[in-house]
């Protein structure tokens, strides 16, 4: 029987404390218009942090893509199980911006053992 808790805490300290780096993300905060009826400017949540790594230089095969292949600019990474980082947030990570396009979970024993996600070079 798979212990869910401990593997969660032994991919916490090999993978995501040795490895990690720090990712902020935040929501977009829906705009609304001015009196004119112009939306007003764009602004976020404030950030939220969770530890990170790039998914596809973790196992032996750094070249696999589960997602299938990268888009120019396009990145995955993993991440802590218990985050609330959602499809469309807005990210930082090694000083760059980017938005989550697609958020995939690796279930085991009835929860989630680590998720992924395929984050999309912001222009902004």
């Amino acid at each position: 029987m798979v212990n869910l808790e401990g593997l969660r805490n032994k991919i916490y300290n090999s993978i995501f404390v040795s490895l990690g780096s720090d990712l902020l993300y935040s929501s977009l905060i829906t705009p609304e218009a001015d009196k004119y009826g112009d939306e007003t400017e764009e602004s976020y949540t404030t950030e939220r942090l969770v530890l990170a790594v790039p998914y596809n230089l973790i196992g032996n095969r750094r070249d696999y893509q589960d997602f299938g292949d990268l888009s120019i600019g396009d990145v995955d990474i993993a991440f802590q199980h218990n985050s609330t980082l959602g499809i469309d947030m807005r990210v930082k990570w090694n000083n760059k911006y980017y938005f989550v396009k697609e958020i995939e979970e690796f279930p085991i024993a009835n929860g989630n053992l680590v998720s992924v996600a395929r984050l999309s070079k912001s222009i902004i």
